[in-house]
């Protein structure tokens, strides 16, 4: 007797619990209905139950209970129309949603977004977001969103553009994604202060280009961050030429006579590379402004130095 109330129990526990979560989510509605748009509205469900428990619960009906919380979520973001995005609540409430049913896109990208409105939130976007990256299949048309929005957390507010350019990276290997992608990456890796590394992923793309156009493009930016990275190197041998001489030198084949550089490079337009004041050089070409940081540190090294299209 005991054996089959038990087990009529958790047959009809997950009906009970979803039964008992929508009279939640409707009373909390009729409660945001009546309450001034200034307070908080999601006061009212701290006492629901994490998305773990939730889940052992509502056995096969998790991803209908995540429905019905996701819809109420978007509803309250809806009425409000301005939210206290610092309020836990909406993250918790996220986070249960994404664990009933971890495969569903939407709710990551949306609170990717929600919370990468503010710099006080964004660390929520980056879980909520990461957690997106580990569960969605990548077969989702939209899976691309979720490491591209990433990258933008590590571009606009963490500054780190070395983090962003490699979320940016997986995001653009997606098919579904912009063609602009690439060489947003590209721009990001030489934000990096690290304009070298932009190099291999523009290499394989221009080797898989298909229109001539393509080709044209990213050919001129490979040109564009190897003059960069050439023009960081000269300012780093002519920093080292004047401490140690005192003056600056007149022409760039004074770098090599004094065994600071091994080699001059060759300007990959066919232009020329010219010392126009006090040490500065710029390349005769018409170079895209990559906004790379031409102070970059170098490791110290008593040996010449070199350029990319050099051996090591």
């Amino acid at each position: 007797m005991y054996l089959q109330i038990r087990k009529n129990f958790f047959s009809i526990a997950p009906i009970v619990l979803i039964i008992l979560c929508y009279s939640v989510v409707f009373g909390l509605q009729k409660h945001i209905d009546k309450t001034p748009k200034k307070t908080p509205i999601f006061s009212d469900i701290s006492y629901l139950p994490n998305g773990t428990f939730l889940k052992g619960l509502a056995l096969s009906y998790d991803e209908a209970l995540a429905d019905l919380l996701w819809i109420k979520a978007i509803g309250f973001f809806g009425s409000q129309g301005v939210i206290d995005k610092k309020n836990e609540k909406l993250h918790v409430l996220i986070n249960i949603v994404t664990t009933l049913d971890p495969l569903f896109q939407y709710p990551y990208e949306f609170a990717g977004i929600v919370f990468s409105d503010d710099s006080k939130t964004v660390d929520r976007s980056i879980e909520i977001l990461e957690k997106g990256i580990a569960n969605v299949p990548h077969k989702d048309r939209r899976y691309w969103y979720l490491p591209f929005f990433m990258a933008y957390n590590y571009m606009h507010h963490k500054e780190d553009y070395l983090m962003a350019a490699k979320y940016l990276e997986i995001a653009a290997s997606f098919p579904q994604s912009p063609p602009y992608l690439p060489l947003l990456v590209s721009r990001l890796y030489a934000n990096s202060q690290d304009p070298e590394l932009a190099l291999p992923f523009l290499q394989e793309m221009l080797a898989s280009a298909d229109t001539p156009e393509r080709i044209a493009e990213l050919d001129k930016r490979i040109k564009d961050i190897k003059i960069k990275q050439h023009i960081s190197v000269f300012n780093t041998a002519i920093k080292k030429f004047h401490e140690y001489t005192g003056r600056y030198p007149t022409d760039l084949k004074e770098l090599v006579g004094a065994n600071i550089l091994k080699s001059l490079p060759i300007e990959p337009y066919g232009g020329e590379y010219k010392i126009i004041k006090k040490g500065i050089v710029q390349s005769t070409s018409d170079v895209d402004d990559l906004n790379l940081h031409l102070d970059k540190k170098t490791q110290e090294t008593d040996q010449p130095l070199i350029f990319l299209e050099e051996p090591k």
